[in-house]
């Protein structure tokens, strides 16, 4: 991998260069190294899905509690409403819901919104 990434040396020539560094096992050491590769992108690939799973979950929970609070506080909460709570990151969600707390209307949770 080392002389993948830092000697720019294709793939290709990567088995010539194995066969000399160690004889007769050169396709052996090849099968190693992608199958390291293979297992690192398996990892990489699964720690993004965690990670995006895991925000999706924290924006949905936040987005549900949102929704009922304002709800209990609001009454039935228009459709622009439901609309950007539907859509908004988990860190603008847990902004608005802190903004509800004291908040007297539903202008002053969600400020310049369009509410057509």
């Amino acid at each position: 991998m080392y002389l993948m990434n830092i000697w720019g040396i294709a793939s290709e020539t990567l088995g010539d260069v194995a066969e000399v560094v160690k004889p007769r096992r050169g396709k052996a050491v090849v099968g190693q190294i992608v199958q390291e590769l293979i297992d690192r992108g398996k990892a990489q690939g699964l720690a993004q899905g965690l990670i995006k799973g895991e925000a999706k979950g924290e924006a949905k929970g936040l987005a549900g509690a949102l929704t009922r609070l304002l709800e209990r506080r609001f009454g039935m909460l228009p459709r622009a409403v439901r609309r950007w709570i539907a859509t908004a990151p988990a860190s603008e969600l847990d902004a608005r819901f802190t903004d509800s707390l004291d908040a007297k209307s539903l202008a002053e949770v969600f400020p310049g919104l369009d509410w057509n």
